[in-house]
């Protein structure tokens, strides 16, 4: 059986706070799929989980995202099943 689906969220946002949360999609209780981007310490961080397992990916941008400035975040993620 063959299993492709893809994601693609594209979100642009301006912030002076060093943390939070720019999107969810899930339930909150951690026992299923969910994503998240947020910016933490001042840098933007996604988290997805999928089939139990938890991905952490997290940007290194110089001076960080906290600078009132606008800042373009685009996620795209492919899974295919073979």
């Amino acid at each position: 059986m063959k299993q492709n689906w893809q994601l693609h969220i594209q979100l642009e946002f301006v912030t002076t706070e060093h943390s939070g949360l720019l999107f969810y999609n899930g339930r909150y209780d951690g026992k299923h799929d969910f994503i998240s981007v947020m910016v933490l310490k001042g840098q933007v961080e996604m988290k997805f989980s999928i089939f139990s397992e938890t991905i952490s990916i997290k940007t290194n941008v110089n001076g960080g995202v906290a600078d009132g400035r606008w800042h373009k975040v685009e996620v795209v993620f492919h899974n295919k099943v073979r």
